[in-house]
């Protein structure tokens, strides 16, 4: 395995936990405070914001490459958070199809579509804010 899909998939690791934290906030914190409706998208918004510092500060690790690597890479962390979000909600939280195709109702509040496009864009902005690319 490369080494470069070896350091992605390690800054992709490191996103599990912030997105756990973050559904654990929502849910301890935001929910009980606010409506699920605001709380939902709110927790979108935040795990969003997550996902940009913290590729914003661990990218250097994957040093120069091209836009078209900071893509692929953006790619690769959107298709394994799509693989991950559906064995977890599934196998894990035991959540139906129809409650894990609620994810992408934009209609219902849920963000879900917005962090998947943080996630792909995330390598290629960040690179390009830290002039990496």
């Amino acid at each position: 395995m490369s080494s470069l899909i070896v350091k992605s998939l390690a800054i992709w690791f490191a996103m599990i936990p912030l997105a756990i934290l973050n559904g654990l906030l929502r849910e301890k914190l935001l929910t009980p405070l606010m409506s699920a409706e605001l709380a939902i998208p709110m927790s979108g918004l935040t795990l969003s914001l997550l996902i940009l510092l913290l590729t914003y500060f661990v990218l250097p690790l994957l040093g120069h490459r091209s836009s078209r690597n900071y893509l692929a890479i953006g790619l690769f962390w959107a298709i394994l958070t799509l693989l991950f979000e559906w064995s977890f909600g599934q196998y894990v939280m035991g959540k139906t199809r129809q409650e894990l195709l609620a994810l992408f109702n934009l209609l219902q509040g849920n963000l879900f579509l917005m962090v998947l496009l943080t996630t792909f864009c995330a390598p290629w902005l960040t690179a390009k804010m830290r002039n990496l690319i």
